[in-house]
Parts: C-alpha cells; structure tokens; sequence
C-alpha cells in the first residue's frame, strides 16, 4: 500500500500503521508517496478496514501481490 500524506499528519499515520498487526513492513520513501506499508491481510474486509484507517492520515492507493518472481534475491557488490 502506498500512502501520500501531509508532514503535519506523517507521525501521527506512522504512530498508528506501526500499532497495525496487519502491518508487517512500513518503509519511508521519497517521491510523490512518503510510505510503502506490506499488508498481510486475512480477507478482503480487513485489507479494507485497514485502508479506511490509513486514509484519515492521507490518500493511500493499493496492489495486490499475485506472486514473486525472484522471492529472497539479495542485491550484491
């Protein structure tokens, strides 16, 4: 899930995404979204309970993982 929010509301969504079991990864990134959060989601109700919590802090856009191409590959020197 990628969340675009206002700096006066990133701690507060920070603060409340890491309180989430379903969040299990929250990264900062730059560009026009400032966190990519990995959801693990039991059904599609709770991917949506989590989605209508996150959106108060700011505009979050999703995509569903249909499988991993290169699962575990490591960047190397």
């Amino acid at each position: 899930m990628r969340i675009r929010s206002t700096s006066a509301s990133k701690r507060a969504l920070i603060e409340a995404a890491t309180k989430m079991s379903q969040i299990i990864e929250l990264v900062c990134v730059t560009g026009e979204d400032c966190l990519i959060a990995r959801v693990a989601a039991r059904s599609v109700e709770d991917l949506a309970n989590v989605l209508e919590r996150l959106s108060t802090y700011g505009h979050t856009s999703t995509s569903i993982v249909l499988g991993s191409m290169n699962r575990g590959r490591r960047c190397s020197r």
